[in-house]
């Protein structure tokens, strides 16, 4: 299973809304999040071919806060396998690594507000980050890929901030 799309509603009622065709991402008060689900080669392989789609929100769209606080967008990727449990119990008697179901979701952040951190024990409810990045408005997927990638070479899990 593979989407994506701007998240609608509220917690409760949210729906993804895919857009026809799409030239950039572009998140406002209307449109708060931007979400691919999927696994992480799916993922990847979409923000590859979709790699010069810019990531930027509306300038008008500010939240009322000092001029120092910038807004930047924040790309997250999450493990959201629910059965991460019986998996990695399969994976250690089979020694076979299984795709996970992923979400990467885009939002608006503070340049302020530091950037989550992955918790190297999957194992853990709450602890189900795997990469997170934050770019300016205009960064494009591509960019952000390449970012993850670097990263992902040293590290299996990481955090990384650019421009």
């Amino acid at each position: 299973m593979f989407e994506y799309g701007y998240l609608i509603g509220n917690d409760n009622n949210s729906k993804l809304f895919t857009p026809h065709k799409l030239d950039k991402i572009s998140l406002k008060a209307t449109r708060l999040k931007f979400v691919v689900v999927g696994t992480k080669d799916l993922i990847f392989n979409w923000m590859e071919c979709n790699g010069r789609v810019a990531c930027e929100f509306e300038q008008r769209f500010h939240y009322t806060t000092p001029l120092s606080d910038k807004r930047m967008l924040s790309f997250e990727l999450y493990d959201i396998d629910e059965n991460r449990e019986r998996l990695n119990g399969i994976r250690k008697l089979i020694g076979k690594k299984k795709s996970t179901k992923m979400r990467l979701e885009i939002n608006i952040t503070s340049d302020n507000e530091p950037l989550p951190t992955p918790n190297p024990n999957l194992e853990e409810v709450d602890s189900n980050l795997i990469m997170s990045s934050k770019g300016m408005s205009g960064v494009t997927l591509h960019q952000v890929l390449d970012a993850w990638k670097l990263t992902s070479h040293s590290n299996t899990k990481s955090t990384r901030d650019y421009e």
